[in-house]
């Protein structure tokens, strides 16, 4: 039996503009339940504006739910219709920030993803809504890192550190963790801090790909191309189709100065990595670092 929401019924009006009969709490319950099911299966269809067009019922049944307006604003930025989707999310924000007690109910991940659509429209207002998720994020080690990452989607590197910190006190034993704080540590130059780091979890966690390439990008960042080699060269051992392994090979060998190298490298990320940006960005570095060398 699913839980009761807290507002009643409203009085509704049909197309002609006589009033309705209310409908009984159970009614509009199965109703709002029925709509949102409807919108569920359309969207696993593909048919993101006919998913619009029936949450748009179940935001008419409950116009203060702050949920519905993201569901639809989902629908619309699949559908193509981007203005649209960012006004329904505006709203949504409205209705956090004018409605305290709706703030628990819609919740930190939901505050988030509002941030991470509203950053480029207004940034200012975007990361005050994540610092409000912040707040109110429950004290365990998932959420904090799912927190954590739409965070740096937002390049919010610095306010991202304490997060990933307060996850780490929670769960020190996740590799994944680990990862993040060096990428992250890296991402604000605090290079000794990312080494140290992800030196430490590799003695904990030796054979974990992600933290590896962690560190091996830290290594390159900080301008220590020859120690991220040994790392690199385990990485392809290990996974020899793995493009951005092959990108960060090709930054090593260019800044080494073998730049044969480093172009075979970058041609394998390049046929691999095809759409990736940030393969794409470090692919473009190696041609960067090679003509920066030639200048001289």
């Amino acid at each position: 039996m699913p839980k009761p929401r807290k507002h009643a019924p409203k009085k509704r009006t049909n197309r002609a503009g006589k009033l309705e009969t209310p409908l009984s709490l159970e009614q509009w319950e199965f109703r709002l339940l029925e709509y949102e099911h409807r919108y569920a299966q359309l969207c696993g269809d593909g048919r993101f504006r006919q998913a619009a067009a029936a949450i748009t019922k179940a935001i008419e049944l409950a116009p203060w739910d702050p949920l519905l307006r993201i569901l639809f604003a989902t629908a619309c930025f699949n559908a193509g219709e981007h203005q649209a989707g960012v006004d329904s999310i505006e709203t949504a924000a409205d209705l956090v920030e004018f409605g305290t007690d709706i703030t628990h109910e819609v919740g930190w991940a939901e505050l988030a993803k509002i941030g991470v659509h509203l950053r480029e429209e207004d940034p200012q207002r975007a990361l005050a809504l994540v610092r409000r998720a912040i707040e109110i994020c429950p004290e365990n080690e998932p959420e904090l890192r799912d927190l954590a990452c739409r965070m740096l989607e937002m390049n919010l590197e610095q306010e991202a550190l304490p997060v990933l910190k307060r996850a780490m006190d929670q769960d020190p034993r996740d590799p994944r963790l680990w990862a993040l704080l060096v990428h992250t540590y890296a991402e604000v130059e605090r290079f000794s801090d990312a080494l140290s780091i992800g030196e430490q979890g590799l003695k904990k966690w030796p054979e974990h790909h992600g933290l590896r390439l962690s560190l091996a990008a830290a290594y390159l960042d900080s301008e220590r191309p020859h120690d991220a080699l040994p790392h690199l060269h385990d990485l392809l051992r290990e996974d020899s189709e793995e493009s951005m392994s092959h990108a960060l090979a090709g930054v090593a060998y260019a800044a080494t100065g073998d730049d044969k190298q480093a172009k075979k490298e970058q041609a394998l990320a390049r046929r691999l990595g095809a759409h990736d940006h940030e393969v794409e960005d470090r692919i473009e570095q190696i041609d960067q670092i090679i003509k920066a060398r030639r200048s001289r």
